[in-house]
């Protein structure tokens, strides 16, 4: 998830809620929103109004230019229908009016992730030689089909998603027990030692790594 405003400050609470739902990376300008949401792929883009040097506009332009599919929520500061319509023109897929509760931002996230995962129709995740097919929820590895529980595979498909990147237990817990996470559970280790008994193990090299202190990431 990217996140770009120019004042952290006044947008802290809506990082916040975006940071506990998602991996949430925060641009502070125009121009870094712009060149992070065209080297990483992002499930979802929320842009303030007000980027100082560069209008929401020009970024929603320059980002559906590389990115035809990810969905694009805009924060307007004031209520007004030509802004609006120029927005969505330029690529929004929402324009929400401030002051806007942070829990309807994340609410029109879940809806549009969705439906742009299903207009995406099947979309292949992979990390060197592993590949996982989400729609058929098929994993393979050096072309050999891999047999995982749901909670593996889930796990699996969360380390996909952010390849290269740590994810922390916390997230990892949050992500996949719908319920609720239990920090001091060991339930978390012991799908992660099934994972590479079946993922890594059998093949002779190690794909999940852990990070002593923060948590796993998928490598190449």
């Amino acid at each position: 998830m990217l996140f770009v405003n120019n004042d952290a400050q006044s947008a802290a609470d809506m990082c916040s809620e975006l940071d506990r739902h998602y991996l949430l990376d925060v641009a502070g300008s125009g121009e870094e929103g712009a060149y992070l949401s065209q080297v990483n792929d992002y499930a979802a883009i929320v842009v303030e109004s007000d980027l100082g040097n560069m209008k929401n506009t020009d970024l929603c332009r320059l980002t559906r230019e590389e990115d035809p599919k990810t969905p694009i929520i805009v924060l307007l500061d004031k209520d007004d229908i030509n802004e609006r319509l120029d927005t969505l023109d330029c690529g929004a897929d929402a324009v929400l009016t401030k002051p806007v509760e942070a829990r309807e931002v994340v609410a029109y996230l879940r809806s549009l992730i969705k439906k742009a995962h299903g207009k995406m129709g099947a979309k292949i995740l992979s990390a060197g030689d592993l590949s996982l097919d989400q729609s058929e929820k098929i994993v393979k590895r050096m072309g050999r089909e891999i047999r995982l529980s749901r909670k593996e595979y889930e796990i699996l498909e969360c380390l996909l998603l952010n390849r290269g990147r740590v994810v922390s237990k916390e997230r990892l817990l949050e992500q996949v027990w719908e319920e609720g996470f239990e920090t001091f559970s060991n339930k978390l280790e012991v799908h992660i030692k099934g994972l590479r008994d079946k993922v890594d193990r059998p093949f002779g090299s190690a794909l999940i790594k852990t990070v002593h202190g923060f948590g796993y990431k998928l490598c190449e």
